[in-house]
């Protein structure tokens, strides 16, 4: 009758320890797996977006302003794109240098699976030549990378840790059992 012998709720004790060390661990890992790949991704677009912006790659074709859009962030101009080998016409946001005029036609790139590192394409997004749009980008990388990097490595950290803790709560369980029989 070692059962009667154990105080009420010492289960619950250690089911609690389980559970918070079970959490600190999926969220660390989340963490951990989030936020590289999210620095990969957005490292890659500003590459993509850069090579796009220089005629280096992409579907060549013409660009059509048709609304421009004054925002609090700026001029935004919406058109369509027409790719050079005849392909079907698609409406697009166009990055472009410089002023933004209604029925202005433009040499511009669109990203298709070809021209770009991950296969992510935003093909609702034809480059200009010499559009520079994609330099906002890097500031937004930057910080974020100065954040996301010390908080991977506590992610990491926590991870470790929390899975070690993990792994010896059956035998500090059992110990705990023990010592109170």
């Amino acid at each position: 009758m070692a059962d009667s012998k154990r105080p009420p709720g010492r289960f619950r004790e250690i089911w609690r320890e389980v559970r918070l060390a079970l959490v600190i661990f999926l969220v660390s890992a989340f963490f951990l797996v989030l936020l590289p790949w999210s620095l990969i991704v957005l490292t890659a677009a500003i590459v993509d977006a850069y090579q796009l912006s220089r005629g280096l790659d992409g579907v060549e074709g013409t660009a059509v302003v048709e609304t421009v859009n004054y925002t609090e962030y700026g001029v935004v101009c919406d058109g369509t794109f027409t790719p050079d080998d005849g392909g079907a016409t698609i409406a697009v946001r166009i990055e472009f240098p410089g002023d933004c005029e209604l029925d202005r036609q433009m040499e511009a790139r669109l990203p298709d699976e070809d021209s770009t590192h991950l296969g992510i394409t935003d093909e609702g997004r034809a480059w200009v030549h010499g559009s520079n749009d994609w330099g906002v980008w890097i500031i937004a990388l930057i910080p974020y990378g100065v954040v996301a990097v010390p908080i991977t490595v506590a992610a990491g950290m926590f991870t470790f840790a929390s899975a070690a803790n993990l792994a010896s709560i059956p035998k500090w369980a059992l110990k705990r059992l023990r010592e109170e029989e």
